[in-house]
């Protein structure tokens, strides 16, 4: 096939940080009078960070900052009700996420390349972007569907989230986004994720995991055949247009996994689901959440996604049902007037931040050490403590967890609890749980605590992990690589400083 330009304006070069395009998103958000919004200022922190939202004003507890009607809440079912979606959801599976993500490749394409764009010396001058690369059969039926829709009914005024599209972030700092799109992309962060501590490692290679089947099912859409591989995508598409769809894909992906907002409360749309999600109710078993409701809880909310996130947050986000819209409200402590608006995304490490988000906090709260009971053996058994079978057991039956968290300023109660099942005489094994939480065994006091042979085992053990984690951050090349291990070092340091 005969190799063809790349379009005139390329993935990255749409500037988010284009005052006219926040302007324009700021003009239709004060257009709609149900929108609140008027305590509020969006303002630029730096081109790294992006956006944030700040108080204009003084805010009291509990007062309401930010309503959005539910119309402008995007959410799978509010896609599957949108005709050219739910011609496809009739052709091809894809789960709840996979549509939101599906829904932002080809709005972006679309609004970027077949909708009148204006110049921005703001002379209303208006141009076609020109399109160069070849149309995929599957892209150019959404586009004849939604022309058709258009000379019936339909106009460009109707599609609302043309401003909101037209402010998200191009780019992302996620080793996933950074490393993906790259020649041998795959292998890099396969490389990247077997220096990282296991439970980052696992994140890392789930989310490649899930990137690596909505491409696929993205381009299976594009070439509107049942069957995909790389010899078939070659045949029907020049590089120029691989390359193109692959960023559009790696883009609109991170949209949803970087911006969405789950809400249990979040009421469905109006969906003939027999219709439009008989294919898709199949995969959503994964997201261990109830079908019925997942598709409405997994929400993307103009201007509230706009909130960054603190562990100290400030503010709360969430769908008032009984009033249909989705609020942010000051929850947790009066605000000062200039103060940034954050809401606490979850309970996230920084290398959930990391690999989600693409950021790491000085000081996060929520950073942890996990200890696995195996390794917790491994580690006593290296620090000279036999351990037998049934000890083995009993930690096992136990269930206390050995995790420690950057909060702790002593070993916690159940890791204490887990070194006393391998201190505990033999005689007491068969009657462990009684001996284990007796009044007995729980009298020390905090000097008592300190110096209790519990707390020796526990210390030899962590200075034995201390150790292995320090000789893994040795080997690591990356900064990144490395600030997973420091912030495990630097929670053991704090705790072992007292002993």
């Amino acid at each position: 096939m005969k190799k063809s330009k790349r379009p005139l304006i390329q993935i990255g070069s749409k500037n988010v940080f284009n005052f006219k395009v926040m302007n324009d998103f700021i003009k239709w958000l004060e257009s709609d009078g149900n929108i609140l919004f008027s305590n509020v200022d969006i303002c630029l922190i730096d081109k790294s960070v992006g956006y944030g939202l700040f108080a204009k004003e003084n805010v009291r507890l509990n007062e309401v900052l930010i309503k959005i009607p539910e119309k402008y809440i995007i959410t799978a079912d509010f896609v599957s009700n949108i005709k050219e979606y739910s011609d496809i959801l009739n052709r091809f599976v894809f789960d709840f996420s996979e549509l939101l993500a599906l829904f932002f490749a080809f709005e972006r394409v679309y609004l970027d390349y077949f909708c009148k764009q204006f110049g921005s010396l703001n002379d209303g001058t208006a141009y076609f972007v020109q399109w160069t690369l070849e149309m995929p059969n599957g892209f150019e039926q959404f586009l004849d569907c939604r022309k058709k829709l258009m000379n019936e009914k339909r106009n460009e005024s109707d599609f609302w989230w043309k401003s909101y599209i037209g402010i998200l972030p191009r780019n992302f700092s996620t080793p996933l986004f950074i490393y993906y799109l790259k020649e041998n992309g795959q292998a890099k962060i396969k490389e990247i994720a077997c220096q990282l501590p296991i439970e980052t490692k696992e994140k890392l290679l789930g989310q490649l995991d899930e990137l690596i089947v909505f491409e696929e099912k993205f381009f299976k859409l594009l070439l509107n055949s049942s069957e995909e591989d790389a010899s078939q995508i070659a045949k029907e598409l020049s590089q120029d247009s691989i390359i193109f769809w692959r960023e559009i894909c790696c883009w609109a992906w991170h949209i949803v996994n970087t911006r969405s907002i789950f809400t249990e409360n979040l009421s469905l749309h109006s969906v003939d689901k027999q219709k439009s999600y008989d294919k898709n109710q199949k995969n959503c078993s994964k997201k261990k959440i109830d079908e019925e409701n997942f598709g409405g809880s997994l929400a993307l909310v103009p201007l509230v996604d706009m909130l960054n996130h603190s562990p100290d947050a400030s503010c709360v986000p969430f769908f008032d049902k009984k009033m249909g819209f989705f609020k942010v409200i000051a929850e947790h402590h009066s605000i000062v007037a200039g103060q940034q608006l954050f809401f606490c995304y979850g309970a996230h490490n920084n290398d959930q931040l990391w690999i989600e988000y693409g950021f790491r906090l000085l000081e996060n709260p929520f950073n942890r050490v996990n200890i696995s009971i195996d390794l917790f053996v491994v580690l006593a058994e290296r620090c000279g403590q036999k351990v037998e079978s049934a000890r083995r057991e009993i930690l096992k039956k136990a269930r206390l967890p050995c995790t420690i968290y950057a909060t702790d300023e002593i070993p916690s109660f159940a890791l204490r609890k887990n070194s006393s099942i391998l201190l505990m005489k033999k005689s007491k094994l068969s009657n462990w749980s009684q001996y284990l939480f007796s009044d007995e065994e729980n009298e020390y006091d905090e000097e008592g605590i300190l110096t209790s042979p519990e707390i020796k085992l526990i210390v030899s053990i962590l200075r034995k992990l201390e150790n292995a984690l320090i000789a893994r951050r040795n080997e690591c090349l990356m900064e990144e690589i490395c600030a997973s291990w420091d912030d495990q070092i630097q929670i053991l340091k704090r705790m072992l400083i007292k002993y």
